[in-house]
């Protein structure tokens, strides 16, 4: 089976004084300091169940890698992780309290689960074209892999965790901390006809 999440509870300030010149009025002012501290639990996907399958016959369907090689289905997705970054267009923490939309916790995607020689050639295709397009090799991609939970936080944000560990301090645009990482999937492998097992 694919890794279990990661799962943290974070203390966050935002220091007014540090987000650029923009006006405020004194009232506006007293809401910031009221919105600028929040307590926030985040959770990372957890990775996508793997494959175990008979080994065919013949392995002739696969493509080959570089060196003859066949090429397996893809495992199980990677869960997301949760990124904090600095965006200069939120001016407090109450974003995040907008963002739980009454859930507890910040919580990314899990990784999709393996399936197997189901729509090999329509993954590998895709992962031929992704390979060009993002310039990565094919061996990195993975369908299944879900996105990262991207939070958008104001200048000057202090991450801490529930013990008083510092993480971060968002200062610049550019700034991103991961603050939850997401658990690996499972793998695809072939196995002998008696072996029963059905996924890794």
């Amino acid at each position: 089976p694919g890794r279990a999440a990661g799962r943290h509870s974070l203390l966050m300030a935002a220091s007014g004084a540090r987000r650029g010149d923009v006006p405020r009025s004194q009232r506006q002012e007293k809401m910031l300091q009221q919105f600028d501290l929040a307590q926030v639990t985040v959770q990372s996907g957890r990775g996508g169940d793997g494959k175990v399958v008979p080994l065919p016959a013949s392995l002739q369907g696969l493509d080959r890698d570089d060196v003859g090689q066949p090429v397996p289905p893809f495992g199980g997705g990677r869960g997301g992780d949760v990124v904090l970054f600095v965006d200069v267009t939120v001016q407090t923490l109450l974003n995040l309290t907008a963002a739980l939309e009454g859930r507890k916790v910040l919580k990314a995607n899990d990784g999709g689960h393996s399936e197997g020689l189901v729509n090999y050639r329509k993954q590998r295709r895709w992962a031929e074209e992704q390979s060009v397009l993002q310039g990565i090799p094919e061996s990195q991609l993975n369908p299944h892999d879900a996105p990262p939970l991207r939070v958008g936080v104001p200048p000057g944000t202090v991450v801490k965790t529930q013990a008083g560990r510092l993480l971060a301090d968002l200062v610049s645009p550019g700034d991103e901390v991961v603050v939850a990482e997401g658990g690996a999937g499972g793998l695809f492998l072939f196995r002998d006809p008696k072996d029963r097992s059905e996924t890794a």
